[in-house]
């Protein structure tokens, strides 16, 4: 007020002056104010004084660390009179952002926020902190991420799990011989089923099924083939193509390779497990043989019988067994009961050209 002071000394002989002085307890605020007429003319001067606490940081800012590209909460504690926060990210003032409380704009590793607090007494800034990422998780996780059927296809179920309760979903085929049976779509963790329709293609296909950001890889093996186009695909020599030919010289001919799902050109004698008498769980005695069938021969018919007396042949249930050594022939088990009297039990596999 020392302007204000030496013009009412000055001027308060020879003009007409008018000094008032108010003050605002709800702004923590007091104004002075002269007014002079001279010659005519009036002039105004006026001055703002601040009665505020000035403010004080209390409680700093803390490092925040979120996922890349997502938006992080920071607080600030401050004591004072009328205190206006401004937050500042990367050394620019965030627009409307006048609370202790932040929430920050989408955020990348290595981001600088401070907060300046001020009144009508001073102002002054918090410690910088930085930001550190983290990978972001994904918002939809599937039970499986790849599978593979065999040709003949399949039905089966995928589980679906979100990040969070109230995040809806929706699955969808990339392929058309991929289809989503019944619900597709949910919020929520939860369940979809799917068909895989046989692949009569003799090359193996792979689809894939998506749920947002995740996805499941469904791969096809070879469709079934005729004989004519086994050969084919193994690409067997001249003169060693006829179904009766040993191509690898296992004593198994071209023909019954392609029957049991082999590949002619090596030695599968190894694969081949002879029939054998045992005890069952329930300590029983039978007769147990593996039975091995062809994938991919679709031209093929299969029929096992067994028998105690070559007479009397009767079709025994068969259990498919998975074995890591036969990566395309099917397997099945056969357990017959030993009949009282007989130590001996004979099958006969019958396989024949499908019309």
């Amino acid at each position: 007020m020392r302007e204000i002071d030496d013009l009412r000394t000055t001027y308060q002989d020879t003009v007409q002056g008018i000094y008032s002085s108010y003050t605002y307890p709800q702004y923590k605020t007091a104004i002075e104010y002269v007014q002079m007429r001279l010659n005519g003319i009036i002039y105004s001067w006026g001055e703002l004084h601040a009665v505020a606490v000035a403010p004080v940081i209390t409680m700093e800012p803390d490092p925040v660390t979120v996922p890349d590209r997502q938006r992080g909460h920071l607080r600030v504690g401050a004591a004072g009179d009328a205190l206006i926060y401004e937050w500042v990210v990367n050394g620019q003032w965030v627009p409307y952002a006048i609370t202790a409380e932040f929430t920050t704009p989408p955020l990348t590793e290595g981001a600088t926020v401070r907060v300046r607090v001020r009144n009508f007494a001073g102002y002054l800034f918090s410690r910088q902190v930085q930001v550190s990422s983290t990978e972001q998780p994904p918002v939809y996780t599937l039970s499986a991420t790849a599978v593979t059927m065999d040709a003949l296809g399949e039905d089966a179920d995928l589980r679906v799990t979100t990040s969070q309760e109230e995040l809806s979903w929706r699955a969808s085929s990339g392929a058309e011989w991929i289809e989503i049976v019944g619900r597709s779509s949910g919020i929520g963790s939860g369940s979809i089923s799917y068909r895989v329709a046989a692949n009569d293609s003799p090359d193996a296909r792979v689809g894939v099924i998506q749920v947002g950001d995740a996805a499941l890889t469904v791969t096809q093996e070879a469709a079934a083939w005729t004989y004519a186009e086994w050969q084919s695909v193994f690409l067997l020599e001249d003169g060693m193509t006829g179904p009766s030919d040993d191509f690898s010289g296992d004593g198994l001919s071209n023909y019954l390779n392609y029957a049991l799902g082999f590949d002619p050109r090596q030695d599968n004698t190894p694969l081949l497990v002879p029939p054998r008498r045992e005890e069952d769980e329930s300590g029983n005695a039978v007769f147990t043989m593996f039975l091995i069938r062809s994938k991919t021969a679709r031209d093929l018919q299969f029929t096992l019988r067994s028998t105690v007396n070559l007479r009397d042949w009767v079709v025994p249930d068969l259990e498919p067994v998975a074995h890591s050594q036969y990566p395309n022939p099917t397997i099945y088990k056969v357990s017959v009961p030993v009949t009282p009297g007989n130590q001996a039990q004979f099958f006969r596999e019958d396989v024949e050209t499908a019309p």
